[in-house]
């Protein structure tokens, strides 16, 4: 699992936390209210049972345990910054950016976590346009930029690691792709053809088909 996600799962149990207490009745979640201190990061943690939600106009405060999970909102309503701490240590922080106020999807997010920091942009759809991964010491690490045709179809990859470039090509007819070229360092790799149900591989070396296989 990739280090930027690995973290997911705390986030959805905290919010499953969170649904199971609303759903109580409303006697129970006013006395929880009453009951119930916003969590400081800088103080002592939370009793592992204790659980805490909070949303205002400018953000949203969950927290379960010694776990607590905070975002924040622009003037449109969208998350801008989120982060996840476990007691006083950060365990993800992300920031997501906008090109213009109508936009629904950002056009850039960067999630920092100790392993690392990656860099995502996207379309005005939301398709991803690059991802950048960098190291504790902001060192890159891989980079994959993708692009897309005037129907939003994902026609070339570009993925970077260790001074080697793999890429891949896909050739479209009446908006279905119908084979996917592949290549390594600029040298062609494979040649795939795409058919209902089944896929031709041709596998190259030195630029000479040597193998072909079908998989269904």
């Amino acid at each position: 699992m990739s280090p930027f996600c690995k973290h997911r799962a705390c986030i959805l149990s905290i919010c499953l936390c969170v649904s199971f207490l609303s759903a109580d009745t409303a006697d129970t979640a006013k006395d929880s209210r009453q009951e119930a201190e916003k969590p400081d990061k800088n103080n002592a943690a939370l009793p592992a049972n204790a659980s805490f939600a909070s949303i205002q106009n400018g953000g949203l405060t969950v927290a379960d345990g010694n776990r607590w999970y905070y975002e924040s909102f622009d003037t449109q309503g969208r998350v801008v910054f989120t982060v996840l701490y476990e007691k006083d240590r950060e365990i993800e922080k992300i920031t997501r950016q906008y090109a213009s106020l109508d936009a629904t999807h950002p056009s850039e997010q960067i999630t920092v976590t100790a392993s690392g920091t990656e860099k995502m942009r996207y379309t005005a759809d939301g398709k991803t346009l690059s991802v950048e991964v960098y190291g504790k010491n902001k060192e890159l690490i891989e980079k994959t930029e993708n692009r897309y045709n005037k129907n939003g179809k994902l026609v070339e990859q570009i993925h970077t690691r260790d001074g080697n470039t793999e890429k891949s090509v896909w050739d479209f007819v009446r908006g279905k792709a119908v084979s996917q070229t592949k290549y390594r360092n600029d040298e062609k790799t494979a040649f795939i053809e795409l058919h209902s149900g089944k896929r031709i591989v041709h596998i190259y070396k030195n630029d000479v088909e040597v193998f072909v296989t079908e998989e269904r």
